[in-house]
Order: C-alpha cells, then structure tokens, then sequence
C-alpha cells in the first residue's frame, strides 16, 4: 500500500574518505547546508576517540543531531546527521562495535523509521557477514532507509566493465533486498548509468540507498552529484512533498551584526586569523579563501546557537508570566 508524507525529507549518503581535519568537516558542513540536507548517511571518518569524534562533530552541532560509529583505528568509521530543526524525535541508536553501521529508530511526521547507514568491508567475505548481521534490522514494522557504501554492485550496469557478478555478498544483499521489501531508489527514478565511485577506470555504483516498498511512490529528485573531497559522490533524493524552498545561496548572505558583539564569536574570528597568519602560506589567496569559509560556517553555527537561546527564554518568560498570572 502506498503511503503518504505530508512533509518532505532531503535524505542523502557519501563516503568523506575522512573527516578528522577541520577543512574537511568545514567543507561537508557547507555542503549539507547548500543542499539544504536532512538526514546524512557518512561513511569512512576515520575518526576514533571521543575526543575526535566531539571534535568532528563541533561545526554540526548547532543544526544537526549526530550518531556515530567510531572507526577502529585508521579504518572505517560512520556518522549520521538529523536535521534537529524539522521534529525528528530520536528514540534509540544502536551502532557496531567496528564501524561499519549505524541503526537509528526516530518518529516523524506521525510515523516509525528506521534509518540504516551501512559502510560495507572491502574483503568479500567480512561484506557478507555485515549483510547478514544488518538483515535482523530490516524486517522491524517501520519505514526503513538503508543507505551509504556498500562496496559492491548488484547487477553488471553498475559498474563500468558490465562482466557478471560473481559476488556473494552481492547475491547475499539482492536477496536480503527482496525478502525485506526494498526498493533501489536510484534504479527506479534514475533510468542513466550514475557511477558514484571513480577509481582510475574503475567506475561503479557503490554507493547506494533503498527503501521500503511503500514509501517509493512518494521518493523523487534522485541526484548524484560529485564532490571536491571526496572520489566518491553525494547520493541525493527526496522523500515527501511540501512547498519548493529557496535554496541557501552565499553570494546573498549576510553576517548577521549582532555576533560582532558575541564575545565567543568574536573570540572565535580571532583565533582563525591567529592560526592563519601563523601557518606558512604558499598561496595567500587560498588561505584567505579558506579561511572566510570557516568564518561563514562559525557565524551559522553561533546564530543558531544564539537564536535557540532566545527561543528558550521566551518560552521561560511566557511560562513565568502564565504562572503569575494564575496565582492572581
């Protein structure tokens, strides 16, 4: 039975190929937000402690609720980003011990979901055995998202050489597909070849997402879009219908002036530039470049802050004021 969602969710995937380094959590945090991105599935952060992993998820915080599965040393690593601003309310996170995927169970727009991001292995056999662990999440009585990197393609068209597919873990993922009632979002909307990973000639669909049967009818906008980080690309598509919004467009923005007044802002600014002049610069135009982009990110991060901030008093005030007036 086809359902319907009465609110539209950007729901997206790409391996970062890490996001230890500032820049690179600076250059994914203005991409989610010039995609105006919902929910993101990330694979490969290469990120391991706590200490980094509060580190890298700093430039979100302020727009985004984040789950994470640490990497195990140098290798793997997910994360996954709720838009905290659009009524997502977040029930339970369950995340495997060696980086490879997240499950999260939320409630939206009066419905179940179940968001799965999924890092595949590269050695067949450990692909495999992930398939067959994430097969025990996917018949749940939620909408179900699985999505991210799957290292490896289901049919010959998803990849450049179009030899058969001798893969079992493959085989293993298309059952799993069909018995949880799944549907590949980019083979339905998408009748073009989409490689997603780029490896000298090595190009392949890698990089997918599928949902649950019902919820295809009301999936559109597939994109795939490559990106200046990564040899992987963003896997984009909507869930949903609502009123087309004005995408986040730089050459339009503006500092808000109030944060020239923030100390922690402020503080923050100087810093940067402190760090900068600091640093040997082999290109001046580069490094300043880079370092209006940090500034940007910063002053959208601290306004944010700033505006929950005043939210919160208000709603303190007008709970302060409803209490007096009762006792009159």
């Amino acid at each position: 039975m086809a359902m319907s969602v009465e609110a539209e969710l950007r729901v997206a995937t790409l391996n970062v190929r890490g996001l230890a380094a500032r820049r690179r959590q600076y250059q994914l945090s203005r991409l989610m937000l010039e995609r105006d991105l919902d929910v993101i599935a990330i694979q490969e952060t290469k990120v391991e402690g706590q200490d980094q992993t509060d580190r890298m998820v700093s430039p979100f915080r302020a727009r985004y609720d984040v789950c994470v599965s640490h990497a195990v040393g140098m290798s793997a690593g997910c994360a996954l980003f709720l838009k905290n601003s659009i009524g997502i309310v977040e029930e339970t996170v369950t995340v495997s011990s060696t980086g490879r995927f997240i499950v999260c169970d939320f409630t939206y727009n009066n419905k179940k979901w179940r968001v799965v991001c999924v890092y595949a292995p590269n050695k067949e056999v450990e692909r495999k055995l992930l398939f067959e662990n994430l097969q025990t999440f996917l018949s749940c009585g939620r909408i179900v998202i699985m999505l991210g990197d799957f290292n490896c393609v289901c049919t010959p068209q998803d990849r450049a050489k179009k030899a058969a597919i001798k893969d079992q873990s493959a085989a293993l993922l298309c059952t799993i597909v069909q018995d949880c009632h799944l549907e590949d979002v980019g083979d339905v909307l998408s009748a073009e070849e989409h490689f997603t990973h780029f490896q000298n000639e090595s190009h392949a669909r890698l990089d997918r997402a599928y949902v649950s049967v019902e919820l295809m009818r009301v999936c559109s906008n597939y994109e795939v879009k490559s990106v200046s980080f990564s040899d992987h690309s963003l896997v984009m598509f909507t869930i949903g219908y609502k009123k087309k919004k004005t995408r986040f467009n730089w050459d339009v923005w503006k500092l808000n002036d109030l944060l020239l007044k923030d100390e922690l802002f402020v503080e923050a600014v100087q810093d940067s530039i402190n760090k900068m002049l600091a640093e040997p610069q082999a290109n001046v135009i580069e490094a300043w470049e880079r370092f209006k982009e940090v500034t940007k990110m910063k002053a959208i991060e601290r306004s944010g802050v700033l505006h929950r901030a005043k939210k919160k008093r208000k709603r303190f005030a007008m709970s302060v004021r409803l209490c007096v007036e009762s006792r009159k």
